[in-house]
């Protein structure tokens, strides 16, 4: 009797200890989900805020800063004592999110609504635009962290700069060719922000801009380097501008971003009374696989001539009498007839 209660009570001991030991670890994987739920709402929070900021920046050419009596709020309340970005300058300011359309965040209301009194805000620095949650969230793995990028670099020497944003800062869309390259008109202008390296720096961002005449197919190079936010303007009709951006590290790694665009130069041609564009140029195949083609125009592939199709009344296209073909070029400032179809 005596072996068999000394068996029994080993057993419940070892039981409840085992259950002791499951019952940590399960309250350790808890924890450890809760903390890593939170880092990742704040990563959802700089995010969402980077987006936001740079739309903001593109339209109005400023960072959306708290301002009180017409000056902007510098975050002083306390000291950022963690990594930074390496292109930041000393000046750190509190995020305005009133001026920030469709905002929901998980943190940074307290400092937002009372500045300097509390580490629960979102800062921005004015140089890098690099953003930091002050207060910051403690991870798994017991480490603290402020910010989106700084927290995602593995090993420094492998991770290269992010990509220059080309933008189309001004000028109308006015359709893409067959290549998917887009067409604007001519007030466009192309916006270029360097990339960034928030561990290595920034050595070097340099531009290189082809510029094609769209008729006679000649180009120029013009390559330059630059340090901030630059515009390309003064755009011409009828050329291609091809932009290829390079941002190099201090670790001479790279990245590279590229854009085309084109600014046709227009023309306009008569249907009898009714007025057309085209861009200068075009042949009617052309015109009548694009944009300006309000699906009254095609070509009959039996003749290979032109139709239009109005008021369900199928009619060709004449110039002085003899049917256009779909080789032809349209020309300027032209008035065509309208012929019957054999």
């Amino acid at each position: 009797m005596k072996s068999q209660k000394a068996i029994t009570l080993s057993s419940l001991i070892i039981t409840i200890i085992v259950m002791i030991l499951i019952a940590g670890t399960t309250v350790g994987i808890s924890l450890d989900r809760f903390k890593t739920n939170n880092l990742k709402k704040m990563y959802n929070d700089i995010e969402l805020l980077n987006n936001k900021v740079s739309i903001y920046y593109i339209k109005t050419g400023g960072l959306p800063i708290l301002k009180q009596g017409g000056n902007r709020v510098l975050y002083t309340f306390s000291a950022l004592n963690f990594n930074k970005d390496v292109n930041d300058n000393a000046n750190y300011f509190i995020i305005d999110l009133s001026s920030i359309d469709n905002i929901t965040l998980n943190y940074g209301k307290e400092g937002y609504e009372n500045p300097n009194e509390s580490e629960d805000v979102y800062i921005i620095n004015e140089k890098s635009h690099t953003i930091y949650y002050v207060k910051g969230v403690e991870s798994a793995s017991g480490n603290t962290y402020h910010s989106l990028k700084l927290n995602n670099i593995q090993n420094s020497t492998t991770i290269g700069p992010t990509k220059a944003e080309i933008n189309i800062l001004s000028g109308t869309l006015i359709g893409t060719d067959k290549m998917g390259i887009e067409k604007y008109t001519s007030d466009a202008e192309i916006q270029i922000i360097p990339g960034k390296d928030s561990v290595n720096g920034i050595l070097s961002t340099v531009y290189t801009l082809r510029t094609t005449d769209l008729t006679t197919e000649d180009f120029t190079v013009q390559t330059e380097e630059i340090s901030e936010s630059t515009v390309i303007n003064n755009l011409q009709l009828n050329k291609k501008y091809e932009i290829t951006v390079t941002v190099t590290s201090n670790n001479n790694l790279q990245s590279e971003n590229s854009y085309t665009i084109k600014i046709p130069k227009m023309i306009n041609f008569n249907i009898e009374d009714t007025s057309y564009q085209a861009e200068e140029g075009m042949t009617w195949q052309q015109f009548c696989n694009s944009e300006y083609n309000d699906n009254t125009f095609s070509i009959d592939s039996n003749n290979n001539e032109v139709v239009m199709v109005t008021n369900d009344v199928t009619n060709n296209i004449l110039k002085n009498s003899i049917t256009e073909k779909a080789t032809d070029i349209i020309e300027n400032n032209t008035t065509y007839n309208k012929g019957t179809v054999n």
